[in-house]
């Protein structure tokens, strides 16, 4: 019997150990088809491979402008250091290779305090918002004692800003009150080997505000006695001015 059906031409062997079969060649359509997917394949795979190189280029200039090239010089040799690690706060170290001294990349400290400048910002909001020490710890990962030393670091400067800024402040009507409070334990409660120990017990801040515009003229933090007083009665002079009397 004949076969009329369309001719079929052998093209070959599938890899395996499957029969020889047969396939119809390829048209020139999909042919072309073939090599414009192949073609939009290999244009996005280069396409990835070069936004990979990209970001890597990125990351590299970012770090080498936030960490440049530095160089430290022995004082002692006046030879070049060569690296020697980093420190526990993730500064460079360098190490004369004759004297072995030790040095460290130029940097800056608040005061004591090598943490960066972001962290204590963010402890300082969190403690102005009401936050126990124990949880701006937690919020902040810093240490306790860090954190108690930037605070009085703050207060210490925000004391020198206000005596700096508020000086000859005309008021007419000043209002002064005192606010009590207690350090380590109330007086009350104190041992009587504690009786003459001026650092734990009662604490009061006497404070002096403008009637009309709310703004504190002066603060003085101490015990109740007379030169406590004194200091707060001398510093409400020098920030208002002697002028209008109150």
């Amino acid at each position: 019997m004949k076969n009329e059906g369309p001719e079929i031409q052998i093209s070959g062997r599938v890899s395996g150990t499957g029969p020889w079969y047969a396939r119809p060649e390829s048209t020139p359509n999909q042919l072309k088809a073939s090599k414009i997917k192949i073609a939009q394949s290999a244009s996005l795979l280069l396409t990835k491979q070069l936004s990979i190189v990209a970001n890597k280029v990125m990351r590299s200039k970012a770090h080498s402008e936030a960490n440049p090239q530095i160089s430290m010089t022995c004082e002692a040799c006046d030879l070049k250091c060569q690296r020697f690690g980093t420190h526990r706060n993730g500064l460079r170290r360098f190490r004369c290779l004759s004297c072995k001294k030790t040095y460290t990349e130029p940097h800056q400290t608040l005061g004591e305090m090598y943490v960066s400048e972001e962290k204590v910002l963010l402890a300082m909001q969190v403690l102005i918002e009401g936050n126990s020490i124990r949880s701006t710890m937690r919020i902040t990962g810093l240490d306790q004692n860090t954190i108690i030393k930037a605070l009085i670091l703050a207060g210490e400067r925000c004391e020198k800003v206000m005596g700096r800024l508020i000086v000859n402040v005309p008021a007419k009507d000043v209002e002064c009150d005192e606010i009590w409070g207690y350090v380590q334990k109330k007086e009350a409660h104190k041992f009587p080997f504690e009786a003459d120990d001026k650092n734990i017990g009662d604490a009061y801040c006497f404070v002096a505000i403008e009637r009309h515009s709310k703004l504190v003229l002066n603060f003085a933090l101490g015990r109740r006695d007379t030169a406590t007083t004194q200091i707060f009665i001398e510093g409400l002079r020098h920030a208002t001015s002697g002028k209008q009397p109150f």
